[in-house]
């Protein structure tokens, strides 16, 4: 079964007044993978340029979740959009995460989501760029995993709604989606009791 809670939660990080949308995207296509000439698709890579960032993303629509993600820092330079890495570029490789750029950067704070939902929600990571390390895991409702005809009613979290305080935390606001061992409509709180001891 499927449980759905509000959560807040506050990401310490820098949270300069840079947004969700990149100042240019770039699309590379490499065209039929040489390994695979079968494949009726592309291989293109797309690179997303905040201030002082680049977000990369392989992707091959024969393939479900991107063939690599990765991030870079950068000064005054801005880098070219090539599918080689660079020392210095955060690759995300499996098990540690797999999926697609979710299409947010807050400040440091990049977002990605998984291949695919689960239970209703799609997972998703937050990684603070400067450290290059994961800070945030969880699985949040989002409408569009959901047949039209089972949907809830429209909802102000429909989605991951993100926003920063005065002092600087971002602050995301989601449903969050948990399996539970039981049907809570039907047990009730012994359920749900269950499902938070699970989750813990």
């Amino acid at each position: 079964m499927t449980r759905i809670i509000v959560v807040v939660a506050v990401l310490t990080a820098a949270a300069a007044a840079q947004g969700f949308a990149p100042y240019k995207k770039q699309v590379v296509d490499y065209g039929v993978p040489k390994d695979f000439p079968g494949n009726p698709h592309h291989d293109q890579l797309t690179c997303f340029y905040y201030r002082g960032l680049m977000v990369k993303q392989l992707t091959n629509h024969w393939n479900k979740g991107a063939l690599f993600l990765s991030f870079l820092r950068f000064d005054q330079t801005r880098p070219a959009c090539v599918e080689k890495h660079s020392p210095a570029e955060k690759v995300l490789d499996y098990p540690e995460w797999g999926g697609y750029f979710r299409g947010l950067v807050k400040g440091d704070l990049v977002f990605f989501d998984a291949p695919d939902g689960q239970d209703g929600g799609m997972p998703f990571v937050v990684y603070d760029s400067k450290t290059q390390k994961k800070i945030f895991e969880d699985n949040a409702y989002y409408v569009l995993m959901w047949n039209q005809k089972l949907r809830p009613r429209p909802s102000p979290f429909n989605d991951i709604r993100v926003r920063t305080t005065q002092d600087g935390n971002v602050v995301l606001t989601y449903l969050r989606v948990m399996s539970t061992e039981c049907d809570i409509p039907n047990k009730g709180a012994s359920a749900g009791h269950r499902s938070s001891r699970n989750s813990d």
